[in-house]
């Protein structure tokens, strides 16, 4: 119902807004699907995210660009709302059933499905985020060889979705350093392969990032990270719901210092951890370039709290006697 709802939405968008990233990201879509590889006006150019390119070529194989771009934007809603899936199963990991399937259902209710009717990453990163942060949540409280491999194949593809989503390997790590010895030892196989993949990063001048590649020299002042940083952060509550957000701060506060179980505390670190390197992301942003909130590098976060919430409601909402 979800899809078929944003599938009719996005046809109310009736032309590219987001300059120059829509236009990047069809006409790399439209190069792969004419089978020539990631071209943009005949020449190579190198995306490290091209995994969202990719994902919405099928919709340009009909030759003709005003249907192509309408196609486009239904594909996109399909994929988008497919984000309901790993949102489901990460709050399964975390909460009961019924809470769960409203968390999930929250997901595709969310403001931030707007986004499934532009032309860019945000439609396949939203689903393969969650998928990601569902991986990692399992690996923390099973740590196995196997999840391990799983937190390394899933950061791969989030970070080739969309190259913020390198907050997600970082958070991992804080989460397993949190734990001590122990967690480092249990972590061992993604952590390892991490810093491998780290360390070829650097040896190579960090071509990897691609055109991002100037992310690393970007000049910008502290306090104006911190600033547009905490203004976006304050709009998470309007999309979240207001009702919504003071339980979910505290649900992040039970996992953090009162734990139902030993593994809801590494948990509780990974997504708090997510939250800031995210929110310190959009502020070297907007300091350095926009000098405005960024809601749209944000957004992911606000489904999150429909998580946290109810994860208050099961540990720690005053219930009457």
């Amino acid at each position: 119902m979800a899809a078929a709802y944003h599938a009719v939405a996005s046809l109310g968008h009736v032309a590219p807004a987001v300059f120059t990233d829509e236009l990047l990201h069809s006409r790399l879509a439209q190069s792969l699907a004419s089978g020539q590889g990631l071209l943009v006006r005949g020449e190579p150019f190198f995306f490290p995210s091209f995994l969202p390119a990719l994902a919405q070529a099928p919709a340009w194989l009909v030759g003709s660009v005003p249907v192509g771009y309408e196609l486009a934007k239904i594909l996109n809603a399909l994929v988008m709302s497919a984000a309901v899936f790993p949102a489901y199963w990460l709050a399964r990991a975390l909460v009961r059933p019924r809470h769960a399937l409203i968390a999930a259902a929250g997901t595709v209710a969310a403001p931030a499905m707007v986004y499934h009717s532009y032309l860019l990453s945000e439609a396949l990163a939203y689903p393969v985020f969650f998928l990601a942060v569902a991986v990692i949540v399992r690996a923390l409280q099973t740590p196995s060889t196997r999840w391990g491999i799983g937190v390394l194949a899933v950061s791969l593809v989030a970070v080739a979705t969309r190259t913020q989503f390198l907050a997600l390997p970082l958070a991992f790590g804080l989460a397993a350093v949190a734990g001590g010895w122990t967690g480092l030892r249990r972590q061992a196989v993604p952590l390892g392969g991490f810093l491998a993949v780290g360390v070829a990063g650097i040896a190579t001048g960090g071509v990897a990032l691609g055109p991002y590649i100037n992310a690393t020299a970007i000049e910008y002042d502290l306090v104006d990270v911190v600033r547009w940083g905490g203004a976006t952060a304050a709009l998470i509550p309007f999309a979240a719901g207001w009702l919504v957000a003071p339980g979910a701060a505290l649900g992040l506060a039970y996992l953090l210092v009162r734990p139902r179980a030993r593994v809801d505390r590494s948990v509780g670190i990974f997504i708090a951890a997510l939250g800031a390197i995210i929110l310190f992301q959009v502020g070297v942003i907007a300091a350095a370039d926009s000098h405005r909130p960024l809601e749209r590098y944000a957004f992911y976060l606000a489904p999150l709290a429909f998580l946290l919430f109810f994860a208050y409601v099961e540990r720690g909402a005053p219930r009457s006697t």
